[in-house]
């Protein structure tokens, strides 16, 4: 396979603690950095690497690397958990090729993160930091939608002139009383499609809030593979409620946003739509995709607690962002279904500035090709300061 290097991990594998994620990519000497989080920290070695501009030349794990770079350009080392900034990289089986930079070409850096701690289990296990994680707070919104004053608490509504975005009256489509809101993804022969409803929680913001909603995915609903369906949670810096949207594929600085959604995928069609939760998230120390881009990093669980939500009817999920201290990589995320504990990561850099708050939410359906009508209801909101809980249910 002269000029190239074989793809390891597979498409678009999720950044996942844990477990190593090894990729390349075809391209030659031209290929792009495969950025991804690696188990664990290794120690610092040297290995031997064979070169051969004329064939496909293998490291010392005997895995190819790209002809046609000379050995003199090149620099193997092994790395825990690498993270990179801009300069171009490569994890091979755990060996981390980093070419030289080009003469005359701006110094790179390639800069060292932790990667978030996937601490779901020790926290199940430890009544003291369940009790903590699950500690009650202020509710500071509730919507029920059971009235057309509703719509009131979105500056924005994606869909509402087209009749995609409403608010239903019917107890059949509702989770209590009679109201919902309806939001469809209408076919547009493959192109992306979508609605939505986002709401603004103050110029003042807040540094750790709970998002509990009801969501419904009709009977029919397949998205065929990518989608980005679910509540989202967003800090923003400064006062305008629209910043930082139309950011897709590009890392937060750090004193700017972050985000995450709670979302299914159904990873490339092998699992029935709409797919297993987890949390699409950015922020400032997230991993690049191996297109070049940073799309939205993929926590969840480990594999074998994967939930695939049943279509046609209610489920329960509620996430919850800890911002950090400045200066600090200890922020947390977490997310429940149906009031249990799916998943918790602790250890995350969301922010480089204190003004940086979530500040918004959002409430969404997106198709990225909607060869069919999709359609979800989303009911029983509530945003608060600590745990909220099924509704009903005692918290504690």
């Amino acid at each position: 396979m002269p000029g190239s290097c074989r793809d390891i991990a597979g498409s678009r594998e999720p950044s996942t603690p844990g477990k190593r994620v090894l990729a390349g990519i075809e391209g030659g000497a031209n290929w792009p950095a495969c950025l991804s989080h690696m188990e664990g920290c290794l120690k610092t070695k040297r290995a031997a690497v064979v070169i051969d501009s004329d064939s496909s030349a293998t490291d010392s794990s005997g895995l190819p690397v790209p002809a046609g770079y000379p050995s003199k350009d090149m620099k193997l080392t092994v790395m825990g958990q690498m993270k990179h900034s801009r300069a171009s990289v490569i994890y091979l089986a755990g060996l981390l090729l980093l070419p030289n930079a080009a003469p005359g070409a701006e110094a790179q850096d390639a800069a060292v993160f932790p990667a978030p701690r996937l601490v779901t289990a020790e926290t199940r296990d430890n009544p003291r930091a369940l009790a903590d994680l699950r500690k009650s707070g202020k509710i500071f919104f509730e919507d029920d939608f059971e009235s057309d004053a509703s719509l009131k608490n979105y500056f924005e509504i994606r869909g509402l002139r087209e009749g995609n975005a409403k608010r239903t009256n019917d107890a059949k489509l509702a989770h209590t009383g009679t109201g919902a809101m309806q939001l469809t993804a209408v076919a547009r022969d493959g192109k992306e499609s979508g609605a939505g409803a986002t709401g603004w929680l103050g110029p003042e913001g807040y540094d750790r809030v709970h998002l509990r909603l009801y969501i419904k995915y009709a009977a029919d609903y397949d998205q065929g593979n990518l989608n980005h369906t679910g509540g989202s949670l967003a800090a923003v810096a400064g006062t305008d409620r629209w910043a930082g949207m139309g950011s897709a594929g590009i890392r937060p600085r750090g004193d700017d946003r972050f985000n995450s959604r709670f979302e299914p995928w159904c990873d490339w069609r092998k699992l029935p739509p709409p797919g297993y939760l987890f949390l699409y998230t950015y922020w400032m120390e997230m991993a690049r995709d191996r297109d070049g881009h940073y799309w939205g990093n993929m926590l969840g669980p480990v594999d074998s607690e994967r939930v695939v939500p049943r279509r046609g009817q209610w489920h329960c999920l509620e996430h919850m962002i800890k911002a950090n201290d400045v200066g600090q990589s200890n922020g947390e995320l977490a997310a429940w279904i149906d009031g249990k504990l799916y998943i918790h990561y602790q250890g995350i850099r969301w922010r480089s500035s204190p003004d940086v708050r979530l500040k918004r939410f959002d409430l969404g359906v997106y198709v990225h090709a909607a060869a069919k009508n999709n359609t979800v209801w989303y009911d029983d909101v509530a945003l608060s300061t600590g745990y909220i809980g099924p509704k009903g249910k005692a918290r504690d």
